[in-house]
């Protein structure tokens, strides 16, 4: 039994009125890496990417390595490129391709049908990435889409419990990339599931499966579209096949032990934190109230548009500044960050973290706008945690906070600090010990722990640095001192 993987990607075409296909060639090359973690042989790799996949060489190689495998062999097969259809068939643009003669110069999915039909392996993972519009010539006569449709191709692996076809959206869409990513953002998505990085993808044994990998696609693709792009923009990836639990793509459990052994812990932690202020203000001080409007009292439909209407110009200029401090620390380039803002929120995406300010009406008190700054999604955790990051957000907020992966036991908590007898550490709760709040002695922090959540806050907004470091003192005493082990973060020492 072997696991073999085959990649095409186009991403420049040799006829320069098809549009490039912006990081296809790292999208294919980075899978196939990812699948090395795996047990992936080189000998058992096939890479075809631009001059090296024209439409000769892609049915000669296809033809000739997938003929030959086992039928316990697993085909892993990754095709990015633009796609379009002429007549109920479907086709993938090779590097050749040109206008004039799209169909016969173009890759066949059909054929390629025929090829896994008449191959003896039973075990095939085809993730499919057919991105935007081919420019098409004038046609008479005929019918000629540049999304794919349904067809044979997609009916054959409706017919196997051990074939599926994963696609980057639903026929009648387009798959798109972004700058931020120097990815395709489903192949993102789909490496980060691969290399370990997407814990939701994964089942409670770590394994990466058809349904867990599918739902995590189909739930994180179209968010990271909203977020990167405005408009009405949807990328939604599909499966065709019977999705199982029982179909295995990647058992991560061997890496992430592997891992854990081998990162800092620190840098663990900060990949699931988030930095966030909350700040208040009138509603009639933001720049766009005027003399005359009304000074919400309720929070209603009506309320909340008229906030957005008044505070977008706070928001635009917050934007504004952080993504100027940004650019000019980390030297990003404008494909590397997508800025936008939309009314009462803005946003701002880097290869590192994400930026977002958003703005409402406080529920306490309707006359106030509640403004929330906060970094979320951080990718790359030494990067939070150096003099840089500080540089653009200093002084910006006084909360970090993460989300339990397990369910805590408050009340198990309690006894445990209780139990202590400390005079360094004390702890208060409500009735119903659904919550509690930890008191260290000299400490400039508060905590607050739920059965969700942790929440670390300063007494004042200090550098980012800073905050990060109370948290992981607080870690080290709470955990390495006094040996609190009821809280949602693992120990230092692990």
């Amino acid at each position: 039994m072997r696991n073999v993987a085959i990649a095409v990607a186009v991403e420049n075409y040799s006829d320069r009125r098809i549009k490039s296909v912006d990081y296809a060639a790292a999208d294919a090359t980075e899978f196939v890496q990812a699948l090395e973690q795996h047990g992936l042989a080189p000998a058992d790799q096939l890479i075809l990417i631009d001059n090296a996949a024209t439409k000769a060489v892609i049915e000669s190689k296809l033809h000739s390595w997938i003929s030959r495998l086992a039928s316990d062999d697993v085909l892993y097969f990754y095709c990015v490129g633009r796609g379009f259809t002429e007549q109920g068939r479907n086709y993938i643009a090779c590097h050749d391709t040109v206008v004039s003669d799209l169909t016969g110069t173009s890759l066949s999915l059909e054929w390629l049908c025929g090829q896994f039909q008449e191959s003896a392996c039973q075990k095939i993972a085809l993730f499919l990435d057919t991105r935007e519009d081919v420019p098409l010539a004038p046609t008479r006569g005929k019918t000629r889409e540049t999304e794919l449709v349904e067809s044979p191709f997609f009916e054959f692996f409706q017919e196997s419990e051990q074939r599926l076809c994963f696609a980057a959206c639903q026929l009648g869409q387009s798959s798109r990339s972004h700058g931020s990513l120097k990815h395709g953002i489903w192949a993102s998505h789909l490496l980060q599931a691969l290399n370990g990085d997407a814990p939701l993808s994964l089942d409670k044994s770590n394994r990466l499966t058809a349904a867990s990998l599918h739902n995590f696609l189909k739930s994180e693709v179209p968010r990271s579209v909203r977020n990167l792009f405005t408009g009405t923009q949807v990328q939604t990836p599909a499966v065709y096949g019977t999705i199982s639990s029982d179909f295995l793509i990647a058992n991560l459990d061997p890496i992430l032990t592997a891992r854990r052994g081998t990162l800092d812990s620190s840098e663990q932690q900060l990949r699931s934190v988030r930095l966030f202020h909350e700040q208040k203000m009138p509603v009639k001080s933001l720049s766009g109230f005027c003399k005359g409007n009304f000074i919400p009292d309720r929070i209603n439909d009506a309320a909340e548009s008229f906030l957005a209407k008044i505070a977008e110009k706070e928001v635009e200029e917050d934007i504004d500044q952080v993504h100027d401090g940004l650019k000019s620390v980390f030297k990003f380039k404008r494909r590397d960050t997508k800025a936008t803002v939309d009314g009462s929120s803005g946003s701002i995406v880097t290869p590192y973290f994400d930026y977002e300010v958003t703005v409402s009406l406080n529920p306490d008190k309707p006359s106030e706008a509640l403004f929330r700054r906060q970094v979320t999604s951080i990718r790359q955790p030494e990067m939070v945690f150096c003099e840089e990051f500080d540089e653009v957000f200093q002084g910006k907020f006084d909360r970090l906070e993460f989300g339990a992966q397990r369910t805590l036991n408050i009340e198990q908590l309690v006894d445990q600090i209780e139990s202590l007898e400390s005079d360094e550490i004390d702890v208060s709760y409500n009735k119903e010990v659904t919550r509690c709040s930890i008191h260290i002695t000299g400490s400039q922090v508060q905590i607050e722990v739920t059965a969700d959540h942790f929440c670390l806050t300063q007494s004042a907004r200090q550098s980012p640095k800073a905050l990060i470091q109370s948290f992981f003192d607080a870690q080290t005493l709470l955990i390495e001192t006094h040996g609190i082990k009821n809280l949602p973060f693992q120990s230092v020492a692990d």
